[in-house]
């Protein structure tokens, strides 16, 4: 990363957990910097405007990046990737859709709830089945090639 990469991110940091926020991602594409952060019960837009004016007046005052820039600061979405155990102890108890990079009990996909998060995994409880039994499993972080929360609308 480019110093003045380095520089913004450790500020963003700084930042966020001055405001019990929490840096989901930052993203830097020549001059345009998306950052998205959260927090327990969601994220306002006070808060995001908050963290914007905070980093354009630190990128303006460091010179940090020479003519014009945009940054874009919002909430994840409700549709976000899941990937650590902290986001998967945040839904726990929700619906989730999980895209195995190996099958286990024969699935590459499953559909449950999270009931615990724990040993560098997740238990998950899926499906009635044919025998009309809910059934648990549990799914190692590095087996998930990708997790998302289930929006029932």
């Amino acid at each position: 990363m480019n110093d003045w990469k380095e520089r913004l991110s450790e500020r963003l940091e700084k930042a966020a957990a001055e405001h019990g926020l929490e840096v989901v991602s930052l993203t830097v594409h020549g001059t345009d910097i998306r950052i998205a952060l959260d927090r327990e019960g969601g994220i306002r837009l006070e808060e995001c405007a908050r963290v914007n004016k905070h980093l354009c007046r630190f990128i303006d005052e460091e010179s940090l990046i020479s003519g014009p820039y945009t940054i874009e600061v919002s909430s994840p979405g409700l549709d976000r990737e899941l990937a650590t155990e902290k986001d998967f102890s945040r839904v726990s108890g929700k619906k989730i859709k999980l895209w195995l990079r190996e099958s286990q009990d024969e699935k590459l996909e499953i559909t449950g709830k999270v009931t615990g998060v724990r040993d560098g995994g997740i238990v998950l409880e899926y499906g009635a089945g044919k025998n009309n039994r809910v059934e648990q499993i549990f799914v190692r972080l590095d087996n998930i090639n990708k997790a998302k929360l289930e929006i029932g609308w």
